[in-house]
Order: structure tokens, then sequence, then C-alpha cells
């Protein structure tokens, strides 16, 4: 068994009063950058012997916002509540046809997504980004289809190496009905970015139910899924899990500030491995880590990693 933290990770207080100071002037750039990269490396070194290592994404401010930075013929809207969450994002809005800015892309990728990564080949980097439907939920004025064919101007641009992977955070199984048409849209757009990019490609589900969708979830080419088991039972997304395939298993939960109990945690994982192989287990959040105080959610992944 292993760990992956998908996502954005909450800053430290440091980072927020700095973020705050540098938004009303108080600070430089550079202040603020040197800030962050304490964050990262805090945060880098959390992860020792993960197969995986996020940078953060400390330098995001939702996982909708930067897109906006890339597509010509977009801009920033107004604030719309994160699914049923107390979190807000900032809602896409898009004009005549959206297109990716090519001349911005390689500096836009090395400003969110490989920030303070020392390792020049990017080897076990994790790269977290919105699947279709989560940007369509929070996007106006755009299609499924342009969204996919968006995603596909930008993924195959990402350093991804053999040793790293990619993972979709998609919360909006369960929460809304997956039209037909986007069905199709998402398995499509899948097939693609797997012929086009040379690693392991994950799709991690949130916060719902997703058993109207299992059959479709778990038919989808990708080589890992994740499930929040505080919404979803272990023996129901256990009945046809597609053999192979890795689990991220969202066991520690965002929506608490209580630290897991190791019996429960032990007692759960055992069962699990009952299922599906150790090596195709990976234990994570069942939800944004961000929702949590950093100093919070360092005591839960620190708890998981003394029980594993």
């Amino acid at each position: 068994m292993k760990i992956i933290i998908t996502g954005i990770y909450p800053r430290s207080e440091n980072l927020v009063s700095a973020t705050r100071d540098f938004d009303r002037k108080r600070i430089s750039t550079e202040e603020l950058e040197a800030v962050r990269k304490d964050d990262t490396a805090d945060f880098l070194k959390l992860q020792k012997g993960f197969k995986y290592k996020s940078n953060g994404l400390f330098n995001w401010q939702d996982l909708i916002r930067p897109f906006s930075e890339i597509i010509e013929n977009c801009k920033v809207g107004g604030l719309v509540r994160f699914y049923e969450t107390n979190t807000f994002v900032k809602e896409l809005e898009f004009v005549d046809r959206p297109v990716v800015n090519k001349e911005k892309l390689d500096e836009w990728i090395k400003r969110y997504f490989l920030p303070d990564i020392t390792d020049k080949n990017h080897s076990n980097t994790l790269f977290t980004l919105p699947f279709l439907y989560l940007l369509k939920t929070f996007s106006s004025g755009i299609s499924t289809d342009r969204i996919a064919e968006i995603l596909i101007d930008i993924i195959p641009n990402l350093p991804v190496s053999d040793k790293s992977a990619i993972c979709f955070i998609e919360p909006t199984f369960g929460f809304r009905k997956i039209e037909d048409d986007d069905i199709k849209e998402g398995i499509s757009f899948l097939d693609n970015i797997k012929s086009k990019i040379n690693c392991p490609v994950f799709i991690n589900t949130f916060f719902f139910p997703i058993r109207d969708n299992k059959k479709f979830i778990f038919n989808l080419p990708t080589d890992g899924i994740g499930v929040d088991f505080y919404a979803n039972s272990l023996s129901e997304i256990m009945d046809g899990f597609p053999s192979g395939r890795s689990l991220i298993a969202g066991i520690m939960n965002v929506n608490s500030t209580l630290i897991e109990e190791r019996e429960r945690i032990l007692t759960f994982t055992e069962k699990l491995k009952g299922f599906i192989q150790s090596d195709n287990i990976y234990l994570s959040t069942n939800g944004p880590p961000e929702l949590l105080p950093k100093i919070i959610m360092d005591e839960k992944v620190k708890n998981l990693q003394e029980i594993i």
C-alpha cells in the first residue's frame, strides 16, 4: 500500500498571511515566492517515500481559475459554491470560440505545474488536473467536447515520464446526471490522452455515492480509480472493480478535524486487501485536502504513514 495526495494542499498560516500582504501591496512578488517555496519544500518532505509526489499546487487559486490565463476568449466570472462544500471557485465565462494560446503555454505549465520541482526529469511527479465534467460544471458558454479539445492541447505538453502520473479530479459523479453525449466524450477524451502520453492516468471521485455511475467509471480507460469511502461502501465498490486497476481509497476525512483511528484504518485496509493486491492500493483523502487547516492535514498524513 502507498499514499497519494491529489489536488490543492492547504497553505500554511505564513503563506496565507503573505498572500494577503501581497494582495495589499505590502510585500513583493519575490517575498511571496520565498514563502510559497517554503510550503512546497515542507510538503515534498512530508511525502518522503511516496511513489508519486505533488508540489501541492500552492500557487493555484482553485482548480478552475488558472485556465483563464491560457485560453483566449475566456474570462473569470463570479464566485460559485464548490459542490456541497463551504468553499467557492470562480466560474469561467467563455465567448466566441475559446482556444489555447500556445505562445504562453510553456511558461504557464512551468508556473502552475512545475514550481520547485528539483528533479529536472520530473520523475515521480503527480500532475493534477480537473476532469471534463468538473470544468463544465463551473463554466458557461462552452461544451464538453470543446473542453476536451482544450485539455488535449495542454496535457501532451506536460513533461510526463513513465515514472510520473496524471490524476484527474472529478467530484461531479453523484452530484448531477452525466448525459449520454458527455459519457461518450469522457471515454473518447481519455482514449486520446492515453495515446499521447506515457504515464499512468488516474481519475479521482469525491464527495458522493457513485453507484449510479459505477459501471461507466469502471469502464473508463484509466489506470486507477479514486473513491470516497465515507460516501461509498467497500463491498459495493469492490463488486465488479476492474482487475489490474489501482484503487485510490479516500479514507482520510477532509470533512472532519479528527485524526483517523488506527484500528479503523487497519480493519478497513485488511478488508480491502481481500479484494485487491496491496501494490494496487493508494490511500488518500476523500476530498480536496485544502478543506482542512494545514496543521490538521499534516497530522492526518503522518498518522497514515505510521499505520502503514
